[in-house]
């Protein structure tokens, strides 16, 4: 049954394989012409360790072209996890294909490219204040990732009204901004009601309770009095016994 399951889980993966790798990367052993089909007799190890060797070298050109994007600047208009994906997807490249960056560069990078937008100035201040022991890639994307949700829930918008170099001519649109303030204040008005409903609850549930304290303490005082009048009664007289003839 465990040969049967492995051989089921080879023939799965070889197929996925056969769909995934182009022909011409799939050339056969020897003087055969066509293309190779992997089989259940092949190791999916051996195929992947085989395709790396042969065809997994970069060129100069894609090394350089991936240097360039690990320098490139953020648009703060996107969404910040946007510049952590890039940066880790370069980190990545750059150790299967050495020289590799280091954890230390990619951090540089990122703080480099967020302080180049100007908006993150207390989120920076702060990232300074961490102890050198917890400056590391994950603290980093928790970190500005919070400070980008507040900067968007405050409604401060994107970098185009605050002089971002690359949205210098960048309108603002007053129609957004109204409907922003619109929702705004119905999320104030609906706040203030949710806060009125929840005064009113909790005043009826006070003056229930006072309700159900007082009826309380009466059962208390009747279930007293009936006490203190069960110990007043007094007992019963014996019959005399009847005297014996």
């Amino acid at each position: 049954a465990v040969f049967d399951t492995q051989q089921n889980v080879r023939r799965a993966v070889n197929e996925a394989l056969n769909a995934a790798v182009p022909n011409a990367f799939r050339k056969p052993i020897g003087n055969q012409i066509g293309t190779k089909v992997y089989t259940v007799r092949d190791d999916p190890q051996t195929i992947l360790t085989d395709l790396r060797a042969k065809y997994g070298t970069c060129t100069p050109s894609e090394k350089a072209a991936n240097g360039r994007r690990f320098d490139e600047q953020w648009d703060p208009n996107e969404p910040i996890e946007a510049l952590f994906d890039r940066l880790e997807d370069c980190y990545i490249f750059a150790m299967q294909n050495k020289p590799p960056f280091t954890l230390e560069q990619m951090i540089d990078k990122a703080i480099t490219a967020i302080q180049l937008t100007g908006l993150y100035e207390r989120a920076l201040l702060e990232w300074q204040d961490f102890d050198e022991a917890n400056k590391t890639w994950a603290q980093l994307k928790l970190h500005f990732e919070e400070a980008y949700e507040v900067r968007l829930a405050s409604g401060l918008g994107t970098a185009a009204s605050h002089g971002y170099v690359n949205n210098a001519a960048a309108e603002t649109d007053d129609d957004s901004i109204s409907t922003i303030q619109e929702s705004l204040a119905s999320i104030h008005l609906a706040n203030n009601a949710n806060y009125q409903a929840l005064q009113d609850n909790l005043q009826a549930a006070r003056t229930e309770t006072a309700t159900l304290r007082s009826e309380l303490q009466a059962a208390h005082a009747t279930m007293a009095n009936l006490a203190q009048a069960r110990q007043t009664v007094p007992a019963p007289a014996l019959n005399a016994a009847a005297p014996s003839s």
